[in-house]
């Protein structure tokens, strides 16, 4: 089992900041299905983007986001989510935005069911930081206080976006998830929404 994971929003607090914070897993038995899904539409796209490291959601147009998300739709894949409406985050809390990522994410984790046939679990998170003491902290607290249970299985890996297409895809579902919520927007949302394995909103009421 490969499970991709990206954020949506960010952990600032000023007024300019996003409203909410987005945690997403895509997870597959078929990674490479999944990074085929993506070279392709990169290749169709013509020359001016062999420059382009990578497709993000943010950067792209119309055309290929949905483009995007319609093909991994097609795929064997579950998508989970947490959203997190920061403003009920305690002040004392907001400085130590590593420590929130690390929290949040070990929800969400937490609340996957998995499935005890996966003799090797990889968690592939987009490479938020360069300090390996954030990713050491990470890897513990998710491996020895959330998935203490399966950490003989699980193997952790942070990585560059532009070096692995399955965080490019989860990337595009990600940000349409984060737009429903942040601007109401739906339409990208919509396409993906039958993939939607589970989600857990945090302080949303």
């Amino acid at each position: 089992m490969y499970i991709f994971l990206d954020e949506s929003g960010e952990l600032g607090f000023s007024k300019e900041s996003s409203r909410y914070f987005l945690v997403t897993l895509l997870c597959t038995s078929e990674p490479n299905r999944i990074r085929k899904v993506v070279r392709q539409i990169k290749k169709v796209l013509g020359k001016k983007w062999k420059k382009i490291p990578e497709l993000k959601a943010n950067n792209s147009n119309y055309e290929i986001r949905k483009r995007m998300l319609e093909k991994l739709a097609k795929e064997a894949i579950d998508i989970n989510y947490i959203l997190v409406n920061k403003s009920k985050i305690k002040d004392n809390l907001r400085e130590q935005k590593h420590k929130i990522f690390n929290w949040v994410c070990g929800i969400l984790l937490n609340n996957y069911k998995f499935d005890e046939k996966d003799i090797e679990i990889r968690l592939i998170v987009d490479k938020r930081v360069n300090k390996q003491i954030l990713k050491e902290d990470f890897d513990n607290y998710i491996k020895q206080i959330k998935l203490k249970h399966i950490s003989d299985r699980l193997k952790i890996s942070h990585v560059a976006s532009y070096d692995e297409r399955g965080i490019q895809a989860v990337d595009f579902i990600s940000w349409a998830i984060f737009n429903k919520y942040e601007y109401g927007k739906e339409e990208y949302f919509n396409i993906i929404n039958d993939r939607i394995k589970s989600k857990i909103e945090l302080f949303n009421e």
